[in-house]
């Protein structure tokens, strides 16, 4: 019976499963990080506390472990859309903005006009919007030119974890596919957009197949995961399209309905399909063989927007909370508004 270890880095916390290869759950970890404001309608993280919250969450699930095993193989899934930078030396230039961020709405703004919005839901399967890679770092060659100039590398989250596990620079369709600098039909990195938005093809990583192993665990990181080094590391998934395996929602016609710190409703396609209006994504899935694209409606505000009501309206600021809110919900009448 071979273990795997899934590393998943969420936008609130990592999750680690170590599991076999039905699925069944052999141990389980979690470690939590804070989002940071430093000013309005900024949303950043620090890739260090996701380093380190893999590392304690990693041990947590192996501590659980009744048997004297190690994993076969590591795979990551994490959340999308998120820039890190890294310097000539590897070293991170700044904190990641992630998914939910604002600052670059005049960037988006600009994009559209620059490469046409119907151009470029063709290209990417997505209009531009804020908080997608493309668009910060447009920001960022615009408000912070020398920490572009000092980039030699731009990773998407769960490739920052994979390069800290393995030194590779790698990342997979299905994550590539949400940072509006991707080719979804042609599954690459679009020249196009690359050239009009003045990125070098040299700054983003190889693009690999979400199971393609593409390394190995390094000696430094396996001492600090309780893991032996040698470890195979695979590509992974964006956690969109790990989310459609795990669910088994792996057909046309399948629909998932996911309700995070975001929302989402998404479903397999066989074909390119774009909503011309602007409204849908098409996305790269991490199925081989299968439908190799999905349709995605989502909102930044689902389980968030809970969160706000606990915390800031209800004074309910605990675990217990959401319990709470439920009991309260339950007392009011469908359609009371």
């Amino acid at each position: 019976m071979a273990l795997l270890l899934g590393i998943d880095l969420g936008t609130s916390s990592v999750k680690v499963l170590v599991t076999d290869e039905k699925g069944s759950i052999f141990g389980r970890g979690t470690a939590n990080y804070p989002l940071s404001t430093p000013k309005e309608g900024w949303v950043e993280q620090s890739p260090e506390e996701w380093w380190q919250a893999a590392i304690l969450a990693t041990r947590n699930a192996l501590s659980e472990l009744d048997i004297d095993q190690a994993p076969a193989a590591i795979g990551l899934s994490g959340q999308m859309h998120g820039t890190v930078l890294l310097g000539e030396d590897n070293r991170v230039l700044r904190p990641a903005i992630i998914w939910p961020d604002q600052r670059s709405v005049r960037q988006v703004a600009e994009i559209t006009e620059l490469v046409g919005e119907q151009r470029l839901i063709a290209i990417t399967g997505s209009s531009a919007a804020t908080g997608f890679q493309a668009s910060s770092l447009r920001w960022i060659q615009q408000n912070m030119k020398s920490i572009w100039e000092q980039t030699s590398m731009v990773l998407l989250p769960k490739d920052y974890l994979r390069w800290r596990l393995c030194g590779e620079f790698i990342t997979d369709p299905s994550d590539a596919a949400g940072t509006g600098l991707f080719d979804g039909n042609g599954r690459e990195w679009s020249r196009e957009l690359l050239a009009a938005l003045d990125v070098d093809p040299g700054l983003l990583p190889a693009i690999k197949t979400s199971t393609q192993p593409v390394g190995r665990l390094h000696p430094g990181p396996a001492q600090e995961m309780t893991l032996p080094d040698g470890i195979p590391v695979i590509t992974g998934a964006a956690d969109t399209a790990a989310s459609l395996l795990g669910a088994g929602v792996i057909s046309e016609g399948d629909l998932l309905i996911t309700i995070s710190t975001g929302g989402q409703l998404i479903t397999p396609i066989s074909s390119f399909i774009t909503d011309q209006q602007g409204k849908l994504h098409t996305f790269c899935t991490a199925l081989e063989p299968g439908p190799p694209w999905y349709l995605m409606g989502a909102t930044l505000a689902a389980g968030g927007s809970l969160r706000w009501l606990r915390d800031n309206v209800l004074k309910l600021a605990s675990a217990e909370g959401y319990k709470r809110m439920i009991e309260l919900a339950e007392d009011s009448p469908a359609g009371a508004k």
